[in-house]
């Protein structure tokens, strides 16, 4: 096939931000295959590396092709293509990691004709750098082609010189030279017709130093070959025909198939999974003893004793699989519940050591066994030294299998329940008279869980301050009832964390925390896309909803001993025909103005149906580096985006999230793992007013916060 120009290159250059546009002076015909050539250079720090290309908007098919240089050589430059490339597009954006001072040059081609993916463009590669001052330059010759037919581009960058590109058969582009800089680039090209080795060379004007490099691009189909084929035998009719013999000679064009590369091979990486059980535990200490700071008679020192630790023991090289599933649910209305972490452990037991029943084991202290429920079990993992804690609760029981397989073979699953269980376990006896009233929401959760003796250091507890204030407290009630009212109360968060800490954040913390209000990340069903708020990250499904179960648009809040406090919208309940009704009695707000002002948030937040991003499901085998640390490391109340492109739609579907629950499963055999977020649409919590912020502080464009 006939590789052509299909268009005149572009160039451009540019010394700040992050991103330089090539703009090509027709719109691309899709199928073709643009070709960048890129440089970067920076005198005096290091040169900014080049983490993408798009066009339109879109990572297409790009990717790169070959690079030379490191962030403190003379220049990086690089070649980057996206064949089968995208009809009616005009603008290339190259994106640049940050530095200081940044000198980007690049310039990009248009070519029909070329191999359709970029695992068959790349034949041959070359480059050249030289730390000294020279008055020529040279990539050094690749290899011989493979192909007669081919496409050879070249670049060279430099600086404080005027450059001479190679003669032709080479085209080159003028030289480009960012302003108020004393750096210089060029790039060329050439279309074969027969084998050779390929070089980018010329000439300086005086003498530098230089980064050069040339690479050479398969035709489309396979390679043609040219040249004369001669045939000698025997031409021989039917038997029954006279016969007759000749030199038989044909002349011609002959196209040879290029074979398709071998497949790329696939390399697992993976983190460093670790499971443990504290099967060497001591008793959390409770409140009678515990050292408090600041409380007069718990906080003196030599009289109280502090929290007690765990020894734990790995059992990671025994697992088969596991899940981690931390649920949450809407109530019945706009208002989230926050439900017990779980964890399944599968354990090969085939030698016996999770079995309860046996003495001889490896768990068994004075004869008695340590495998016991309510030992405190973890998961962690850890990937590019960075460790993530996962899950954290306390073993429901021990089961082995109902069955022994085949050659003495076992398993025994391990059920865990983080700390919410122990919390709804624990009744705290009723008071003879209400105390701590007019306490915080966050005073009121830790002094609940104080009152049931769990751990107080910042551990096993991260409770934020929270905005309301409380009526007194009479107890009588589990103590995860009792903080799960005081959390709605609040219009607050309730939850256990990864690492196994009581967490509460109160309604101001939603909004006023970077983990809450700005984008930690942004997942689509076209990644490498670059957004505002970041690049997409590739995700495995996204599940959508639009309907009616989300409507909240007549609130009836009533504080305990209080009246009843309504807030309605009378344009939400015309468009969807009837009131949608949601009533709390049970509310712990001091009086009827926080009863109200209660009921206008959850109106705010309510009154319309969302269309809405109900799960995302990720696996971080599609792009390991970006993505393990993503599904490893979110958490509840994270705000991410989320971009879909639905079939028929002409534009794309974006919306930001918070994460309301994570499942994590893995198996160890296939080294399959895969995670799925919980997702509550977040778009009514941006645009609560919030003092200083530039979009949320503008006053007449923010609902009023209580």
């Amino acid at each position: 096939m006939t590789i052509s120009l299909v268009q005149a290159p572009v160039s451009n250059s540019g010394t700040a931000g992050t991103t330089l546009t090539l703009t090509l002076g027709s719109a691309t015909t899709a199928g073709n295959c643009l070709v960048v050539v890129i440089t970067t250079h920076n005198a005096s720090t290091v040169n900014p590396a080049v983490s993408g290309v798009t066009i339109g908007g879109s990572a297409d098919n790009f990717a790169s092709l070959f690079a030379t240089g490191g962030a403190t050589d003379e220049s990086i430059s690089a070649f980057w293509t996206d064949p089968n490339c995208a009809g009616g597009q005009t603008s290339v954006v190259i994106t640049f990691s940050s530095v200081t001072s940044p000198r980007y040059m690049a310039s990009v081609y248009e070519f029909s004709g070329l191999a359709a993916t970029n695992a068959a463009l790349l034949d041959k590669s070359a480059a050249s750098a030289t730390g000294a001052n020279g008055t020529s330059f040279s990539s050094t010759s690749t290899a011989t082609t493979a192909n007669a037919v081919e496409l050879w581009v070249g670049l060279v960058s430099t600086d404080t010189t005027t450059v001479t590109g190679p003669a032709s058969p080479w085209t080159n582009i003028a030289q480009v030279t960012p302003a108020g800089t004393a750096s210089d680039f060029m790039s060329g090209y050439q279309i074969r017709s027969a084998t050779g080795a390929a070089a980018y060379a010329g000439t300086f004007s005086p003498s530098a130093f230089y980064n050069a490099a040339v690479v050479t691009l398969n035709p489309a189909g396979g390679t043609t070959a040219s040249g004369a084929l001669s045939v000698t035998g025997t031409a021989g009719a039917a038997a029954a025909a006279p016969s007759a013999s000749g030199a038989l000679a044909i002349t011609g064009t002959v196209t040879v198939p290029v074979p398709p590369p071998p497949p790329t091979p696939i390399v697992l990486v993976l983190p460093q999974i670790i499971v443990e059980a504290g099967l060497a535990t001591t008793t959390p200490v409770q409140v009678s003893t515990v050292l408090i700071l600041d409380d007069p008679v718990l906080g003196l020192l030599d009289t109280a004793t502090l929290g007690g630790g765990i020894t734990w023991s790995a059992v990671s090289p025994k697992v088969i699989s596991f899940s981690v599933t931390r649920p949450s649910t809407r109530l019945a209305g706009p208002l989230w519940n926050y439900q017990a972490g779980t964890a399944s452990i599968l354990l090969d037991n085939s030698d016996g050591s999770f079995d309860p029943d046996n003495l001889a084991g490896p768990y068994v202290t004075g004869g008695a066994t340590e495998l016991l429920p309510m030992v405190p079990v973890r998961i962690r993992a850890v990937f590019a030294g960075v460790t993530y804690a996962l899950y954290s609760g306390y073993a429901d029981g021990w089961m082995p299998a109902q069955v022994t397989y085949a050659g003495g073979y076992a398993e025994l699953t391990l059920p865990a329940t983080d700390a919410f269980k122990v919390l709804a376990g624990i009744t705290l006896p009723a008071l003879g008279s209400p105390e701590g009233v007019g306490a915080t929401s966050g005073a009121r959760i830790r002094d609940i869980l104080t009152r049931a003796g769990w751990w107080t250091s910042a551990e096993y507890t991260a409770v934020g301050p929270g905005s309301s204030t409380l009526q007194g407290t009479s107890l009588g009630d589990t103590a995860l009832n009792l903080m799960q009212i005081a959390t709605d109360s609040e219009i607050g968060q309730l939850y256990v964390n990864g690492a196994g800490a009581v967490t509460f954040r109160g309604r101001q913390q939603i909004l006023s925390e970077a983990r809450s209000n700005t984008v930690q990340a942004v997942f689509g069903d076209l990644p490498g896309t670059v957004h505002a708020a970041g690049t997409e990250l590739a995700c495995a499904a996204i599940g959508r909803a639009s309907d009616d179960t989300t409507i909240a648009n007549d609130i009836q809040a009533t504080h305990v001993g209080g009246n009843l406090q309504e807030a309605q919208d009378a344009a939400s309940i015309a468009k969807y025909l009837f009131p949608r009704s949601y009533a709390r009695s049970d509310l712990i707000l001091q009086g009827d103005p926080d009863a109200l002002a209660w009921a206008q948030w959850v109106l705010y937040v309510s009154k319309g149906g969302e269309d809405r991003f109900e799960s995302l499901q990720v696996d971080p085998a599609a792009d390991p580096a970006n993505l393990w640390p993503q599904v490893l490391g979110r958490e509840i109340g994270d705000r991410i985006e989320v971009w879909v492109r639905p079939a028929g739609v002409a534009s794309p579907v974006s919306k930001d999230c918070f994460i309301a629950g994570i499942t994590h499963t893995w198996d160890s055999v296939t080294s399959a793992w895969l995670t799925t977020f919980s997702l509550q649409d977040c778009v009514k919590y941006g645009s609560f007013l919030t003092l200083d912020n530039p979009t949320t502080g503008q006053l007449d464009a923010n609902a009023l916060t209580f």
